[in-house]
């Protein structure tokens, strides 16, 4: 299943870059971005995104039309994902363009502090800018993680926030720390969180439940930089 989603991946990378040649960046915090020189890897401005429940050889990756975990490469150009801060949560909720105030991530500021960093992940094969962010159609369980054009019309389905509260190990939820990540959009009442599909190993939004500590298929790390397997 890895090697044929890896497979399609490589495949996958010329199809992706003439369907998005004519795409222009629409992301309301295109002020933020950074776009590396191209390259086969973005290498540090670009960042690794594991499964506590999978480990840290595989790494999200992009096969058309979803976004998968994949074993870990420096030479794939569909594992180059860039994280953007777009604001913090004290400036983006109920701000037009921004997270509606009635997001769960809005209402719960003890799991979401005010000055806690709400984050696209951009994708850049060869460090490239291509202006899609990984979201979902819906902010409801089930949805699968799909590119989308950024942007503030997408009502925060683009952004993800960190919950350390519910997380495992040391460090922060940017630093090694295994955390669930909620997708903005989220209800208040019906929060989604990040999730390995089971069985599988495509991403897709799932119910964040209410357990003191997400479950493994809910916890992810971020790693910097180069892809190293033992890097969270």
């Amino acid at each position: 299943m890895r090697s044929r989603i890896v497979a399609m991946s490589s495949s996958a990378l010329a199809a992706v870059a003439l369907s998005l040649a004519g795409v222009a960046p629409a992301s309301a915090y295109s002020v933020l971005r950074r776009v590396p020189d191209a390259t086969s890897a973005c290498d540090a401005i670009c960042f690794d995104l594991a499964s506590k429940a999978l480990g840290t050889g595989d790494i999200q990756t992009y096969a058309a039309p979803g976004v998968f975990l994949a074993s870990g490469s420096n030479l794939l150009p569909t594992q180059d994902f860039t994280g953007i801060s777009a604001g913090t949560m004290g400036n983006l909720c109920g701000t037009p363009g921004g997270i509606p105030a009635s997001a769960y991530v809005c209402k719960h500021p003890k799991h979401f502090p005010p000055s806690l960093d709400a984050w696209e992940w951009d994708y850049d094969p060869y460090g490239n800018d291509t202006g899609l962010c990984e979201g979902a159609a819906k902010a409801i369980p089930g949805k699968p993680v799909i590119l989308q054009v950024c942007g503030a019309l997408l009502a925060g389905k683009d952004l993800w926030v960190p919950d350390t509260l519910r997380g495992t190990g040391p460090g922060t939820c940017l630093t090694g720390r295994y955390c669930p990540w909620y997708n903005a959009g989220g209800k208040a009442l019906l929060p989604v969180v990040l999730k390995v599909k089971n069985p599988g190993v495509q991403l897709i939004l799932a119910n964040a439940g209410t357990s003191k500590t997400a479950g493994n298929r809910k916890q992810f790390c971020m790693a910097p930089g180069p892809f190293v397997s033992a890097a969270c």
